[in-house]
């Protein structure tokens, strides 16, 4: 009986005499798995071994693709952020976290009125800031950008702080807000321009 090994399995020639012998140089013919002993395999002939082969690669690579693609629309690669009604988050710092993939702060909102400042990046956006009147009196978690830059707020943000975000909305679900501005309660400005998540006119 010839065998071949192929990484840590024998792969062995059932000793009949087929049409599928001819094609014995491969893994093609009618073979069978032969594990070490106590353990138990299932034979698989031929096309039958290679058709299971393609199913099983075949089903490793479209689960990592739909897992990947959820993980990236979840956490922005995919995202489009509504630029045309950039949103105004003035209030209280009540939780933050630093860990990956991203910086993120949960702020509760406490007025509607727009602060006589400078804000955000105007040239980015295609309509005016605005604080939604169901964010008043709300909490709202806000997703920065995964940059040093905002990791380094960890060791100068604390929980009470008041601080001012310019953030646009996922059109996506499940439509997160992302910000890479914002003003800290000591007046400095912490801006990020080179973010990868685009900006877009409208949702629609």
């Amino acid at each position: 009986m010839g065998q071949r090994q192929t990484s840590d399995v024998w792969l062995a020639d059932d000793g009949k005499d087929n049409a599928d012998d001819s094609a014995w140089s491969g893994l093609y013919g009618d073979c069978s798995l032969k594990a070490k002993p106590g353990l138990t395999i299932t034979t698989l002939k031929g096309n039958s071994m290679i058709a299971w082969i393609s199913r099983t690669l075949f089903g490793a690579v479209f689960g990592f693709a739909a897992l990947t693609g959820i993980v990236s629309a979840h956490h922005g690669v995919t995202g489009r952020y509504d630029a045309s009604a950039p949103i105004l988050l003035h209030g209280t710092v009540t939780a933050a976290t630093f860990t990956p993939p991203h910086p993120v702060f949960t702020v509760r909102v406490e007025s509607r009125q727009i602060p006589a400042q400078d804000l955000g990046r105007p040239e980015e956006y295609f309509g005016p800031l605005s604080t939604r009147t169901e964010d008043v009196g709300a909490e709202r978690d806000v997703e920065l950008s995964p940059v040093r830059l905002f990791y380094d707020l960890a060791d100068r943000l604390r929980v009470g702080d008041q601080v001012t975000i310019i953030a646009l909305r996922n059109c996506l679900p499940p439509h997160q807000l992302r910000s890479t501005w914002l003003r800290l309660s000591d007046g400095e400005v912490v801006s990020y321009t080179g973010d990868w998540a685009p900006g877009v006119d409208g949702c629609n």
